[in-house]
């Protein structure tokens, strides 16, 4: 399992382009490639849903609003093993 996360911009005009085509490629990395994306941003919950991958709407920020990395780190490495020990017991 190769987890890759990522913190999007809002959903709208040619980033949302650019966005959708960079999540929908990882995708396509390999199939134990899981694709996680974190935030609320405007956009996100829809285009996680249209593409199949894991949204983490609910995210720690700071006092200035940026997001903890630290935070992000963690939980991807929690739901990495935990789904390797899933696969495992399968």
């Amino acid at each position: 399992m190769l987890p890759i996360f990522s913190t999007p911009k809002p959903f709208n005009g040619h980033g949302k382009v650019i966005q959708r085509n960079a999540l929908k490629s990882w995708t396509l990395l390999h199939p134990d490639v899981e694709v996680i994306l974190f935030g609320d941003e405007e956009g996100a919950a829809e285009t996680c849903r249209d593409l199949g991958i894991h949204h983490e709407p609910h995210v720690r920020r700071n006092e200035h609003g940026t997001i903890s990395t630290t935070s992000l780190t963690a939980r991807t490495k929690s739901r990495a093993i935990t789904f390797s020990a899933m696969r495992t017991a399968t």
